[in-house]
């Protein structure tokens, strides 16, 4: 143990002007306790100094780092034709009436109604001839341009529709570096919809795109799936990944912790930068993290039962240190027999 350990008592009978027998049992059974809340702090603290070291280290990297500050979002315009935006839902609706319906559980956290493109094997032909080396050499070119080779690691087709119990998606973060999604339908076939970035707070912007329209991201990015409140909103959906070091993943954020979003939308083009402070960022984020917690956990009146976790670590924490400092800082004490 890094600290000095508490006196101990002596046990046994005494007897001299220092007290009565009772005393010295009572004085043996505080350092019993004393003892054993050391054994706790000895076991929770390398893991909780280690996830507090490790928090900071993140935080100070992404905010401090240029790289971090800003997070980009572009939309191409008909990217992609209309025959093959209809050719990839209607293999998706064909691949749903045979197998009885459009799956809603592939994604444990924030699931959609949706199929992997893989499952579909008309749009998957689509995807490898032709409209999949178009896209990635978008993104390569835009907001990932000099980030190393890319590779999609979730792809799928995604249905909104006002008639089922999915009208869209809530706020969240996609575990990608980069996102995109492509308009399969036009804005003529629902009302509502589009893609609602929050991550600004008071700066909100919701993006609508058409038939063939794409639009890409930083996957940090908080958004959300606006609810489609007529029709059906059919998108293709994707999440890249590059092959980082780890340290380069360690140090980059990918739009979580950005005070500033650049969006190229054409037909207007580049506008200038949306921006808060850091502090606001700072402050988004962790409303972020504890509205993600308190969704996806369990919670104990109504708090997050990890938080609590956490806090009651923090508090054996405390109470050991405070204890300790007691026990170093007391005089040895001479004992008359």
């Amino acid at each position: 143990m890094w600290w000095k350990q508490p006196p101990q008592a002596h046990r046994g009978p005494v007897r001299g002007p220092r007290g009565t027998h009772r005393d010295w049992e009572v004085e043996d059974e505080v350092d019993e306790c004393t003892l054993r809340v050391n054994r706790i702090v000895d076991l929770t603290l390398p893991w909780l100094v280690g996830f507090l070291v490790l928090l900071v280290t993140w935080l100070i990297t992404s905010f401090l780092l240029p790289a971090n500050a800003t997070a980009h979002i572009k939309i191409f315009p008909r990217l992609l034709q209309r025959a093959e935006c209809d050719a990839i839902v209607a293999a998706a609706e064909e691949t749903a009436a045979e197998r009885g319906g459009w799956e809603t559980e592939r994604h444990a956290h924030y699931p959609t109604t949706d199929f992997s493109i893989s499952s579909v094997p008309k749009a998957a032909a689509l995807w490898n001839a032709s409209v999949g080396r178009r896209v990635m050499a978008a993104l390569e070119g835009s907001i990932a341009e000099g980030m190393g080779p890319l590779h999609t690691d979730d792809l799928f087709v995604v249905k909104y529709s006002a008639s089922q119990p999915q009208r869209g998606l809530t706020l969240h973060r996609d575990h990608s570096h980069f996102s995109f999604n492509i308009a399969l339908n036009g804005l003529k076939a629902y009302e509502g919809g589009g893609t609602h970035i929050a991550s600004l707070g008071p700066i909100e912007t919701t993006l609508k795109i058409d038939q063939g329209d794409v639009l890409m991201h930083h996957s940090g990015l908080v958004h959300e799936g606006v609810n489609v409140t007529a029709g059906t909103r059919y998108i293709l959906v994707g999440f890249v990944m590059g092959n980082y070091p780890w340290w380069y993943l360690w140090t980059h954020s990918w739009g979580f912790t950005a005070n500033c979003i650049t969006i190229d939308a054409p037909p207007s083009g580049a506008i200038p930068p949306l921006c808060v402070s850091r502090l606001t960022a700072l402050h988004r984020m962790f409303a972020h993290v504890y509205s993600t917690l308190a969704a996806n956990t369990p919670a104990l009146f109504g708090v997050p039962v990890l938080l609590i976790v956490f806090a009651v670590l923090c508090f054996i924490l405390l109470v050991g240190c405070v204890l300790n400092t007691m026990a170093v800082m007391e005089p040895e004490k001479t004992k008359s027999y």
